[in-house]
């Protein structure tokens, strides 16, 4: 579990160790002992350890949405699952990011700090599909959320709470959130052994006799 000291990763982690799941936490050092406390059988700290001393793992969940595909199809078994997490660049949320860039491009507000962290410029939705079937994934699902705009004000937020309820209908692919669920997919070898040849048996062609002795013809006058 990728991010299991943050918002959604507290809260996956809780919920797979109440279904029965041996948990592996990623997380920095200062939530090592939180993401513990879930009940998380081990806690990698990422600064200074990596998850390839811990291989291999049946589901990884990603909700940094920035780990690259790679390093995450290595660590899973055959047919294990992969579910990534992360901003939609097209969206109203990764509008209001880049806008951000560029105020600072600019050289205005640069002592402000991003509507989102560094970690929110995540790869768009259609292009990580991509990516995961040039690995060999097969992609079982997909789904958008949270439509409304990126407002800081509660009170805002609320006002346009109805766009969650009709964004899925109205403008799917805009949600400022997505997931994406992909399945390893491992080509299997099948030995066939060696391929015996039959040997044709050759025929005798028929022989052609031509008869070069010609009867005597009688005629008649």
């Amino acid at each position: 579990m990728f991010g299991a000291g943050g918002g959604i990763g507290t809260f996956v982690v809780q919920l797979a160790v109440a279904l029965g799941a041996t948990v592996t936490g990623v997380c920095s050092t200062s939530k090592l002992e939180l993401v513990r406390s879930l009940g998380a059988e081990t806690v990698i700290d990422y600064t200074v350890d990596d998850i390839t001393g811990h291989l291999p793992f049946d589901v990884i969940i990603d909700t940094a949405g920035n780990r690259p595909l790679s390093l995450l199809r290595s660590a899973l078994t055959p047919q294990g699952r992969v579910v990534i997490v992360g901003f939609n660049p097209a969206s109203l949320w990764g509008l209001r990011q880049r806008a951000g860039h560029m105020r600072r491009g600019m050289g205005f507000g640069r002592e402000q700090s991003l509507y989102l962290p560094s970690g929110g410029d995540f790869l768009g939705y259609w292009r990580l599909r991509d990516w995961l079937r040039l690995l060999s994934f097969e992609v079982e699902a997909g789904r958008f959320g949270c439509w409304r705009p990126p407002l800081k004000s509660e009170v805002w937020l609320e006002r346009f709470a109805w766009m969650d309820s009709v964004g899925d209908r109205w403008w799917p692919v805009l949600g400022a959130v997505y997931f994406v669920v992909a399945v390893k997919r491992v080509r299997g070898m099948r030995l066939i052994g060696l391929v015996k040849k039959e040997r044709r048996k050759v025929q005798a062609a028929p022989a052609v006799v031509a008869n070069r002795q010609r009867e005597p013809v009688d005629m008649e006058w």
